[in-house]
């Protein structure tokens, strides 16, 4: 077989993996917004019996702290008016303590960094955040999943999700672990770094007589989970129309650094497939059993 044979033939499989991609993410998209468009009730795996305990407050506290910037973003809102405001690290314990605005019905907050446990540990006391899912913020990266906490704890977030948001630099693939706390009026957002596919969301927020504004905080989630799955059709395109050009150099000239390109998109595809396949259980997950999220 000829080195432009064994170019094509691996540049055919990169394509059917492209295709295959385009299909689970579709997939795996459609049955969001079929059965997702209410989260309160839903399928998620309980807290594993004789589990390690996860990260106590002390276990935090005695945390060292990182060089990486952290920084807090919160936004209320309710049908009628939204406020958003970042808050400084030293005001997070005093913004706390006060009451939200009055008339409430969501609040938002997302933190960017996970190199202070200590805004971690202000966080998980305010919510009661259950210790092994706490622990699961620190632990990356890891498989999407969804977990919930029995009402027999005193845990007031009992829905927990893991999720790998995708991204791309300079025409390379990046993953990006997010974890998401869900009680019946908060949802709390753990990112490793700034920067993330959001903004559209935030924007939907901001806009008198948007769905979210009168919807719950379960709504909001489902926002935040469609955007990641959605946010993988544009890098797939990308994927596309790189074949495609190497499609066209192969025509003309094969040679290794072709080869070396396409098994590096292959690489990547097999990366998009690894996270959106688990994000499909979680969906599964989600649909399947009763819980009833509790006030935070």
């Amino acid at each position: 077989m000829s080195t432009q044979e064994v170019i094509g033939r691996t540049l055919n499989q990169a394509k059917g993996m492209a295709g295959q991609a385009f299909n689970l993410a579709g997939n795996t998209l459609g049955f969001a917004r079929r059965h997702l468009l209410t989260l309160p009730h839903m399928h998620v795996s309980k807290s594993r019996p004789g589990s390690s305990p996860g990260l106590t407050h002390e276990d935090l506290q005695n945390m060292p702290v990182g060089d990486q910037k952290v920084s807090i973003h919160c936004i209320d809102y309710c049908k009628d008016w939204q406020q958003t405001r970042e808050i400084e690290l030293d005001d997070l314990e005093a913004f706390l303590s006060n009451s939200r605005p009055e008339g409430t019905t969501v609040r938002w907050i997302n933190i960017d960094g996970l190199s202070n446990p200590r805004v971690v540990q202000k966080l998980a006391s305010k919510y009661k955040l259950h210790p092994l899912a706490v622990e699961d913020v620190f632990h990356v990266p890891q498989r999407p999943k969804v977990e919930t906490y029995p009402q027999t704890t005193d845990v007031s977030a009992r829905l927990f999700l893991v999720m790998q948001m995708l991204y791309v630099v300079d025409r390379q693939l990046h993953c990006e672990q997010v974890s998401l706390f869900l009680g019946h009026n908060t949802v709390l957002t753990f990112q490793q770094q700034p920067g993330d596919i959001w903004d559209p969301i935030r924007e939907r927020i901001s806009n008198d007589g948007s769905r979210l504004r009168v919807q719950d905080a379960s709504f909001l989630v489902y926002a935040l989970l469609d955007a990641v799955i959605d946010h993988c059709f544009p890098i797939l395109e990308m994927f596309s129309t790189q074949l495609e050009e190497l499609e066209e150099k192969v025509m003309e000239d094969a040679d290794k650094q072709i080869v070396k390109k396409i098994y590096r998109i292959k690489r990547e595809l097999i990366m998009v497939n690894r996270q959106v396949w688990p994000m499909r259980e979680v969906l599964r997950q989600l649909q399947h059993e009763d819980v009833t999220s509790e006030l935070m």
